[in-house]
């Protein structure tokens, strides 16, 4: 008698994360109390970066941790876990004998490499707190950033560091320490190079050596998980970046939370605790091509990397051609990073038939419609995830994956269990029903101390009660899970009624033809806005704008549709972290859609269907 396949789900979510947190589990919590708010937390997550980077430094010593580019070169190196601890010793006996300790600030600011990470690492090995700079600023904003940090010193490539040349004065005035370049520099100008320190790597003594592997005379006793952990910028979108302070707990959380969408997904197709939990039989391969500035490349990829011993391939800076090459030379099967770049890598004819993908981990930006079917249908097997957080959750929030992303690609899954959720109405303040659309709320143990040197934004943005404003729209389904469906201020407002541009970009989105998209208001002189659109497309494809509003029309309610579309040659605008700058986008959308109109009212006629 043939054996009847393990009806889905076999367990409800909150049946999966009662097994993963049970005592002596992966999940395992306990609740503390973190600023007069009790919270949970992960019992089983290090209690400080030290400790987590010795452990997998330790455990995975002889493996390649990173394929790395090499400075002013298309070259790529191999890195060992091994010798990137030993570079990381190195540059903490370094530090330490320019006087850095426990709390002082370290600033880093590079393209991505294995050396990036060299610098704030060894900042933890003496309890110091890493700054990490967006190296794509203009130069004001480098200055507020390092000026309301008042890093004691700053280190970086040699393009970062020739760049913010030009403001060493105004940054010395500020109190920022001194700046240097851990990246020769002979390739600059006689006077850029006479303006930088280059600091070549630090040979420590013998005794040097030991007081940083032992941790013995720095400081390190005073340490807790509270303790300052290391500070992030928000993108700044609509004025200056703040500094968002974390805690070494809240910046640790990755550790068990990074993997708690697969271990979830696998409890929910039947499998067993001993079976979900099980250590990799061979060492995953990532493509990350987010920087290493922003939360999602610096914490969730490297400090999940510390439990698993996976290998990491870091692009300096995107582009789909080269991220298959990349793919291809060192077999890459896993991909990280926004949906956007997924699905360019998918859409592109570079791309071999036969490459096979294991697992893709999306995050950063809302899921367009139908990618993940395509990609489980383009890659059998597949494992596919999705999360949502911000630089203030310090990555992950909620988490979602398997099936249950296939049958719910719009949203991104239930809290995970040390996190909590809610949606309050934008205008009464009351929290909504099921369905029912509005502000996310988010509280947990991996939120934020503090918009650092900021306590005004900081009181506007979290409640005495711990509750966190995330400035996202969106809704909990009667499930529980969460659907993100804009930011607040990229709402469009048609004659009072609010329409998401997640809405719009979905059915744009199933157009074979379009690559990008991005849904943005368009103003009107009797609705106030109406509903606009921008799209790239791909590789060998063509729409004209009218081809795409009679297409879209369809798919949409009456209100929804767009009026204008904009189609863009090459990629739309988007941020260093590779997030569509809506703002940007919004602009030109308006003043094309006022030439087009003259400023007057116009609707398009409905589509022919």
């Amino acid at each position: 008698m043939a054996q009847l396949a393990t009806p889905y789900p076999a367990r409800s979510t909150a049946e999966c994360d009662a097994i993963l947190t049970a005592p002596g589990a992966v999940g395992e919590m306990q609740e503390v109390v973190i600023g007069g708010v009790k919270q949970r937390v992960w019992k089983n997550q290090p209690t400080n970066y030290r400790a987590a980077l010795e452990y997998g430094f330790a455990k995975y010593a002889d493996r390649v941790m990173y394929i790395s580019p090499l400075p002013q070169s298309r070259e790529y190196e191999q890195v060992s876990y091994a010798e990137q601890r030993r570079r990381v010793l190195h540059m903490a006996a370094w530090l330490r004998k320019q006087g850095i300790r426990q709390g002082d600030k370290v600033a880093i600011g590079a393209d991505n490499s294995s050396r990036f990470l060299v610098v704030p690492w060894a900042a933890h090995y003496l309890g110091a707190v890493p700054v990490y700079i967006n190296s794509t600023l203009h130069n004001d904003a480098t200055v507020h950033c390092l000026g309301i940090t008042r890093p004691n010193i700053v280190l970086g490539d040699a393009d970062f560091v020739s760049s913010i040349v030009p403001i060493m004065g105004r940054l010395k005035e500020k109190g920022v320490g001194p700046v240097y370049s851990y990246e020769p520099v002979d390739h600059l100008s006689p006077a850029l190079q006479a303006a930088i320190t280059y600091l070549p790597e630090y040979q420590p003594s013998t005794a040097e050596l030991r007081e940083i592997e032992s941790g013995e005379g720095l400081g390190l006793e005073v340490m807790h998980p509270e303790s300052e952990g290391h500070i992030f910028f928000t993108s700044g979108t609509s004025g200056m970046p703040k500094a968002v302070l974390s805690s070494q707990r809240a910046a640790l959380h990755n550790y068990i939370s990074g993997t708690f969408a697969a271990l979830r997904a696998q409890l929910r197709a039947g499998a067993t605790y001993e079976q979900a939990t099980a250590a990799p039989t061979t060492q995953a391969c990532m493509l990350v091509p987010a920087p290493l500035f922003h939360v999602t490349g610096c914490i969730s990829w490297p400090t999940r990397q510390m439990t698993t011993g996976a290998r990491i391939v870091w692009m300096k800076r995107w582009s789909v051609p080269e991220a298959i090459r990349l793919i291809e030379k060192y077999n890459v099967n896993v991909l990280g990073g926004v949906p956007a770049t997924t699905k360019a890598i998918l859409q592109s004819p570079l791309l071999p038939k036969e490459r096979m993908f294991s697992a893709i981990s999306t995050g950063g930006a809302p899921v367009q419609a139908g990618l993940v079917s395509d990609l489980t249908k383009r890659f059998p097997g597949l494992s596919c995830t999705n999360g949502w957080g911000l630089t203030e959750t310090n990555g992950l929030h909620n988490a979602l994956g398997g099936r249950d992303y296939l049958e719910n690609p719009e949203s991104c899954g239930a809290p995970l269990p040390i996190c909590d959720v809610k949606i309050v109405h934008q205008d009464t303040g009351r929290e909504c029903a099921a369905g029912e659309m509005g502000i996310i709320w988010g509280r947990g143990s991996n939120v934020m101390t503090c918009y650092y040197n900021n306590p005004e934004a900081t009181r506007k943005a979290v409640t005495p009660d711990g509750w966190f404003n995330t400035g996202d729209m969106g809704c909990l389904d009667a499930g529980g899970y969460l659907h993100v469906r804009d930011r607040a201020k990229d709402i469009i407002i048609r004659g009072g009624e609010n329409i998401a541009s997640a809405e719009v970009e979905n059915a744009l989105a199933r157009l074979p033809e379009a690559a990008e998209v991005a849904a943005v208001a368009v103003p009107d002189p009797v609705l106030g806005e109406l509903v606009g659109c921008a799209i790239s497309l791909a590789p060998g494809r063509f729409l004209s704008p009218q081809m795409v509003l009679d297409r879209v029309a369809p798919m949409l309610r009456y209100a929804a549709q767009p009026v204008f579309c904009h189609i863009y040659e090459g990629d739309l605008p988007r941020n260093a972290n590779g997030k569509i700058k809506k703002d940007v986008v919004k602009q030109t959308c308006a003043e094309l859609w006022v030439q087009q109109t003259g400023g007057r009212r116009w609707v398009r006629n409905k589509a022919k269907l």
